[in-house]
Formats: structure tokens, sequence, C-alpha cells
């Protein structure tokens, strides 16, 4: 299959699972039997890393040879419709990337610099949770945690996600109005308590929720 070097920035949290790293390139130039053309899009990127050798975070640069291709449904009758599901995300081609030393870093970031401050602050609290909780007991507390808190979904646990959804509380971890009703009801209770008579109660409401809608991921139910 014919290689395409993509240059773009990351424009999602890296996932890991079973010994691969999938990210989410926002492409900015493609370069095809050695001429760059400007071709804005989203890639999916797919390379072995079970040893987990290349770190990368949201808004880095990079530049990768790439394997693409379409993606495609099995066409089994009643299946789950693959293909539809990216392209309502953006996402209209796969990538493969043979390995992970052909990844090459560039200079500057992409994304905006306050996301990128904020995904940084997601990967740090993760990496609190994981600290906290190591070792394969911890896993399901680390990854419930993870998501409850922050909306990280990184790698996730089949095991769990089988008995959430037959116990019907899958909806828990998934970050939605409850979680932001919470936060909402504690912001306001904190602000109350503050002088000036609730004069800072609705900033604090504005500046509580927005940032805890970046940082959670911003996703639709939210």
């Amino acid at each position: 299959a014919e290689i395409f070097v993509v240059r773009g920035w990351i424009a999602e949290d890296p996932v890991r699972r079973d010994g691969r790293l999938r990210i989410l390139v926002r492409v900015e130039r493609v370069r095809r039997q050695g001429s760059w053309t400007r071709c804005p899009g989203t890639v999916r990127v797919t390379v072995r890393d079970p040893e987990e050798k290349l770190r990368v975070a949201f808004g880095e640069r990079l530049e990768l040879p790439l394997r693409l291709r379409e993606p495609r449904n099995f066409g089994n009758p009643g299946g789950f419709d693959y293909r539809t599901s990216l392209e309502a995300d953006g996402i209209h081609l796969l990538g493969n990337l043979k390995s992970w030393r052909l990844a090459q870093r560039l200079p500057q970031a992409g994304g905006w610099r306050l996301l990128r401050l904020v995904h940084r602050l997601r990967s740090r609290l993760t990496q609190r949770l994981a600290t906290a909780f190591h070792g394969n007991q911890e896993a399901i507390s680390l990854r419930f945690l993870a998501e409850i808190l922050v909306g990280a979904r990184d790698g996730g646990n089949e095991d769990l996600d089988r008995v959430m959804k037959r116990t019907g509380v899958y909806h828990i971890v998934s970050i939605s109005g409850l979680h932001f009703a919470l936060l909402m009801a504690f912001t306001a209770a904190f602000a109350r308590r503050l002088p000036g008579r609730g004069i800072l109660e609705l900033p604090l409401l504005f500046l509580a929720g927005g940032f805890y809608l970046l940082l959670s991921g911003a996703e639709d139910p939210i």
C-alpha cells in the first residue's frame, strides 16, 4: 500500500489499549510523490507500542508516514455502523504507523493554548490517580474515578463495562447533567459563604461550569 507522509497535531488525548497507542491527528499537510499538499481533515492513527515508548500529548505536532484506508463495516445485518460512527466524529480515514520510531516531532504546537493547558491538567490529575490506585487490584477503581471525575477513557475495562451495562448503571461514568448539577450546587453553597451577599455566586458558577466543561472533554451530554 502507498505510504503518505502526514503532518498535523494531536486533537484528543491519546488512548492506550492492548499494547497499541491510538491518536487522533488533525491533518495540516500531506506529502505524496515528493510534493506537499494542504489537506485539512482528521485521521485516527494506530501504532503498536507495547512498551509505551511513544509519549505524546494533546496539541503536539507530528510528522507520520502512514498507510491510510477508509473505515468499513463488516456488513452483518443489524451490526454496528462503524463507518457512520467515525464520520459523526469527523473521522473519514484510518492510519497505521508501522513503528513508533518513525514518528517525528515538529516545532510549535497546534490547537488553542487554553485547551492545551486544560489537557495538561487532565493528564496530571489522572497521573495522580494512577499513583494513588496502582496495581491490578485497584485498576477498576482507577478507571472508574478517572471517568467520573475528568471524563478520561484511557483504555477502559471491558469487564466493568459489561457489568455496568447489564445492571443499568453505565450512565454513572458518563459525565452529564448529574455531575454538573452537583458541581454547581457545591459552588453555589461555597459562594454564598463569601462576603458580599452572594454577589460572587453567578461569576463563580460561570467560571466553574466553563472550566469543568473543558476539563471533562466537552461531550454532548454535559
